[in-house]
């Protein structure tokens, strides 16, 4: 949420031991969190449960030496999958209105090691604790996409074969200079060649 233009984000921790459909906020107690003067809403995170499974697999793969000689070996594999449901409520404190209530959001992840032995391979996973902060984690970058704006970065590649026009504002983009670009694709929108 810190990311967003909408919000500016104060962390403050309330541990109430509430279960995944508890009652909502008391008002009263919303506005003791959120004071007037410096805050307009909350974002709680009501309820947080994590659960992970491991699996264990192997398979035989071969080899040739540099006489070539083919050896054959066991490769393990173990999987750990890591999920965490999480329930989200957005208070409009001023309003007194729930702007969201999110029940049940499930968040996964599946982590995959290979190692000689069974044990090899489960000590490349990450350890269950940092499995559920990160699950968690994306559980939380989740909900406030859902409820903000968020800027992200994206790459985009720039098509610049088959017309010397694309060809030579390829580099005027890679630039930034958008305008002159802009200027050298216009006639090829005019053109009515859709591929173009």
């Amino acid at each position: 949420l810190a990311g967003s233009p909408r919000f500016e984000v104060v962390q403050v921790t309330v541990d109430e031991n509430s279960g995944l459909f508890a009652d909502t906020m008391d008002w009263a107690a919303a506005r003791r969190l959120c004071p007037p003067e410096t805050c307009q809403g909350i974002v709680a995170l009501e309820a947080l449960d994590s659960d992970s499974s491991t699996s264990h697999t192997t398979r035989r793969e071969t080899e040739t030496d540099q006489t070539g000689k083919e050896r054959s070996y066991l490769v393990h594999e173990v999987s750990r999958e890591t999920w965490v449901l999480t329930a989200w409520r957005f208070y409009d404190v001023d309003k007194r209105r729930m702007v969201d209530d999110l029940r049940d959001y499930d968040a996964r992840q599946t982590w995959t090691e290979e190692g000689a032995t069974e044990e090899e391979a489960r000590g490349r996973l990450p350890s269950q604790t940092d499995a559920v902060r990160s699950v968690s984690r994306q559980a939380g970058v989740d909900y406030a996409r859902r409820i903000a704006p968020t800027y992200i970065w994206v790459s985009r590649a720039f098509y610049g074969r088959r017309d010397s026009t694309l060809s030579a504002a390829r580099p005027l983009v890679k630039a930034g200079n958008w305008d002159d670009a802009i200027a050298m694709w216009q006639p090829l929108l005019d053109s009515g060649d859709p591929e173009l």
